[in-house]
């Protein structure tokens, strides 16, 4: 039998990190229109307005889900925003091949592509953030700090 909560916490956080993203992705989005809409020539620089929209959404990524999602509130240390930051360009360059090899080619327009590549690669995205730059709030429950850990008699009163 599966215990509910051990299931509870990472579908909790995924619920957030998708209210999150929305409005981030609303935000990035926003940005990016006003830059390659809003600016004189400035559809020829869709990728430089992409990395721009996104690495001011991406700070309030950082900012938001580190305290609401993850729940790190001011657990945040800067070997943690070094892997989030890490994550994040990785995340970027996807982004930006993506948008160039689909908008690049003349095959798709940028505002189409743009939310096909933020899209799909969010789950990729979550995955690593949940796994990696947040594990502190992982272990069985999600109550863990980094400095915690559990003996084997412990894990199995969880389980």
């Amino acid at each position: 039998m599966i215990k509910l909560d051990l299931i509870w916490p990472p579908a909790k956080r995924l619920g957030r990190f998708l209210v999150v993203g929305a409005g981030n992705f609303v935000l990035d989005f926003t940005i990016y229109f006003a830059l390659t809409r809003g600016v004189p020539g400035g559809r020829e620089f869709y990728l430089l307005a992409n990395a721009a929209s996104f690495f001011v959404a991406n700070l309030s990524s950082y900012l938001i889900n580190g305290q609401w999602t993850f729940g790190q509130g001011s657990n945040r240390t800067l070997k943690q925003y070094g892997r989030f930051l890490a994550v994040s360009l990785i995340y970027l360059g996807v982004m930006e091949l993506s948008l160039w090899g689909l908008v690049g080619g003349g095959a798709w327009p940028d505002l189409p592509a743009k939310f096909l590549v933020n899209g799909t690669a969010a789950v990729i995205y979550f995955t690593i953030l949940n796994l990696w730059v947040f594990k502190s709030n992982l272990a069985v429950s999600g109550q863990l700090n980094d400095n915690q850990t559990l003996d084997q008699s412990q894990f199995e009163k969880k389980l």
